[in-house]
C-alpha cells in the first residue's frame, strides 16, 4: 500500500529541490486496473522541466515496485482573494446549505500576511452557533489548505440580518396518532409516587419525545455519583458548593421491548431503590427526550409492582403492502449464492422455504428521532439464492453533517433530488413483506425504519435476525465482530458504508453463519 501522502518528510524532500518552491500534495490517484499511480501537487509558482524530473525521479523511488508507472501532476494555484472567496462561498453552499440561506460572498473578509492567508467569516447569532457548535471553521480552514499553497487561519464573528423575510403559510401534514398499546401492573408497591396508577405503555411504542409510563423487570441497575463542584462566585454572587449526590441507571424489560432509565433519587427513597435487584417488577413514570444526538429516558417516578402473569402481546393491525411497486423497484440480484456452494450440496434448513430481506441504512447521525435516513440498500434471499436488490438515495430534509459526509460518502449534492423518505417508504414496505429482517448491528438499522414507518402510520413487525449475534455465537478467533472483519473473515468482497454494499455484505455474511450453524 501507498503510505507516503501523510507524510511530512514526503513534501519536506519535494521542497528541498528548489529553495522557493512551495507546494502541497492534494491528492493521489490509484489506477486499479493498470496498477498506475498519479501524485497530484500544487504549487505556486510556474516548475519548469529539470524540477519535474526532480519530482518525478523522487516519487518513484519511494513508490512501491508493486506499482507499473508513476507520474506527477503539478498545477499552479495562487491564492488570490477572488479565488479564496469563491472557495470558501463554494465550500459553505455545497456542505451547509442550511446556513448558505444567510450567507453571502461579501461576508467574507481576506487579510494576506506573507504566506499565510487571514479569513473572516460573518454569520447570523444562529449559524455562527452551529458553526462553534460543530467546529466547522476547521473544516472550512482543512479545505483551503489542501487546495491553496498558503497557510490559513480564520475567525468567525456574529452579524446582524436586516432583511425582511415574507412569511408564507404553509399547510403541514401532520401524522396520524397512533394509539398506543398499555400493560395493566398488578400489586402496586409505592415508593415515590403516591399517585397509584397502574397502566404502562408497550416499551415497543415508546418512541415518541415527551412523558411517558413505562413497567418492566429490571435486567440490570447501577448507582453512580453526580460530579460535585466547589462554592465558587458568579456575577457577584457566592454559588455554593455543590455535594455529589447518588443517580441510578436501570435497565428493564416488559416482554414487549427493552429500555433504560436514569433515575435521581430523592433522600427520603434513597434506601428503598438501593434495595431494587435484578427481577424486581418496576412501574416508572418519566420523560424521554433527545440530547447530543443520542435517546434518553429520564425517570421522575418509581414504584414496585408485580407484571400480569397471563400477559397477552396485543399485535398492532397491520396494513397490508401496496399491490405494486410505484417509485422504487427491485432489480435483479448482481451477485447470486447460490444452494450448490454449500459443504453437504444441501442448503441449510434455517433457508429452506423462507424469504430473507437483508438491510443496511445510512443516516445524518445516531439519533431515530432527531437525524434521518439518507439511504437505504436490500438484497431478497430465497432458498439460500440472493435473488433480487433494492436501493434508493433519501433526501434528509436536513443538513448531512461533515463527520458523515466523510463517513459514508454521501453528501447534499447526492440527495438534493433524491425523494423523500414518505415517497419510498411504500415500495420498501412491499418489499419486505412477509420477509424475515436481516441486518449487522440490527437494533440500530430497525429502530430508524421503524420509527419512520410509524410516523406514516404504519407498523412494521417482521421477524428481525442479527448477524452480530449470530456471529457471537458461532464465529471465533475475530479481533471484533464489525462487519468489515466478519467479511474478511469469510473472504467477502466488503464496501464499507454504503447501503447496498453493506446488504450483499451482510447477507452473504448471513449464509455463511447459517452454514456453520448447520456444520
Amino acid at each position: 500500500m501507498l503510505k507516503v501522502s501523510g507524510k511530512k518528510e514526503f513534501i519536506e524532500k519535494i521542497k528541498s529541490f528548489d529553495d522557493n518552491f512551495n507546494v502541497k500534495l492534494h491528492s493521489v490517484e490509484i489506477n486499479e486496473k493498470d496498477l498506475s499511480v498519479k501524485y497530484n501537487f500544487i504549487t505556486d509558482k510556474t516548475v519548469n522541466d529539470e524540477l519535474k524530473g526532480k519530482i518525478l525521479a523522487y516519487c518513484d523511488n519511494i513508490t512501491d515496485k508493486t506499482f507499473s508507472s508513476v507520474s506527477v501532476a503539478i498545477k499552479k494555484i495562487v491564492g488570490d482573494s477572488e479565488l479564496v472567496i469563491n472557495a470558501i462561498d463554494s465550500f459553505i453552499k455545497t456542505n451547509y446549505p442550511s446556513v448558505s440561506v444567510w450567507f453571502e460572498k461579501k461576508d467574507v473578509s481576506l487579510v494576506k500576511v506573507g504566506n499565510r492567508i487571514n479569513f473572516t467569516i460573518s454569520l447570523d447569532r444562529s449559524n455562527k452557533e452551529y458553526f462553534d457548535k460543530n467546529n466547522l471553521l476547521v473544516e472550512v480552514k482543512n479545505y483551503l489548505q489542501k487546495n491553496f499553497c498558503e497557510e490559513f487561519s480564520g475567525i468567525i464573528v456574529q452579524k446582524e440580518i436586516e432583511r425582511k423575510i415574507e412569511i408564507k403559510e404553509e399547510v403541514v401534514e401532520r401524522p396520524v396518532a397512533i394509539k398506543k398499546r398499555t400493560i395493566t401492573v398488578e400489586e402496586l408497591e409505592v415508593i415515590d409516587d403516591e399517585n397509584k396508577d397502574t397502566l404502562a405503555v408497550y416499551i415497543e411504542d415508546a418512541m415518541d419525545e415527551g412523558e411517558v409510563c413505562l413497567c418492566g423487570r429490571i435486567t440490570k441497575i447501577f448507582e453512580k455519583m453526580t460530579k460535585g463542584s466547589p462554592a465558587r462566585e458568579e456575577n457577584g454572587r457566592t454559588i455554593k458548593e455543590k455535594q455529589p449526590k447518588p443517580f441510578f441507571i436501570i435497565e428493564f424489560e416488559d416482554g414487549t421491548g427493552r429500555t433504560s432509565g436514569v433515575y435521581f433519587s430523592k433522600e427520603k427513597t434513597l434506601d428503598r431503590i438501593r434495595e431494587l435487584k435484578e427481577g424486581d417488577a418496576i412501574l416508572t413514570k418519566g420523560v424521554i427526550s433527545a440530547y447530543n444526538g443520542k435517546v434518553g429516558y429520564t425517570i421522575n417516578k418509581i414504584n414496585g409492582c408485580k407484571m400480569p402473569e397471563n400477559f397477552v402481546y396485543e399485535k398492532k393491525e397491520h396494513i397490508p403492502a401496496p399491490l405494486n411497486y410505484s417509485k422504487i423497484f427491485p432489480k435483479k440480484a448482481e451477485t447470486l449464492i447460490v444452494s450448490d456452494m454449500f459443504t453437504s450440496k444441501e442448503t441449510p434448513k434455517d433457508l429452506v422455504g423462507k424469504e430473507y430481506v437483508v438491510f443496511d441504512i445510512e443516516t445524518t447521525g445516531t439519533d431515530y428521532m432527531a437525524d434521518r435516513i439518507t439511504e437505504i440498500g436490500a438484497v431478497k434471499i430465497k432458498d439460500g439464492v440472493i435473488t433480487e436488490e433494492f436501493s434508493t438515495l433519501i433526501n434528509p430534509m436536513q443538513p448531512i453533517p461533515p463527520n458523515i459526509v466523510e463517513l459514508t460518502g454521501i453528501t447534499a449534492e447526492m440527495v438534493k433530488d433524491a425523494p423523500k423518505f414518505n415517497e419510498i417508504f411504500l415500495d420498501f414496505y412491499k418489499f419486505i413483506e412477509g420477509s424475515i429482517l436481516v441486518a449487522h448491528n440490527a437494533d440500530f438499522d430497525t429502530k430508524f425504519v421503524k420509527y419512520n414507518a410509524k410516523l406514516l402510520n404504519y407498523t412494521i413487525d417482521n421477524e428481525v435476525q442479527d448477524t452480530l449475534l449470530i456471529a457471537r455465537d458461532l464465529v471465533f478467533g475475530v479481533s471484533n465482530y464489525k462487519l468489515n472483519t466478519l467479511a474478511e473473515r469469510f473472504n467477502i468482497k466488503f464496501h464499507h458504508h454504503r447501503a447496498l454494499s453493506d446488504a450483499y455484505a451482510t447477507a452473504e455474511l448471513f449464509i455463511e453463519l447459517m452454514k456453520l450453524k448447520k456444520e
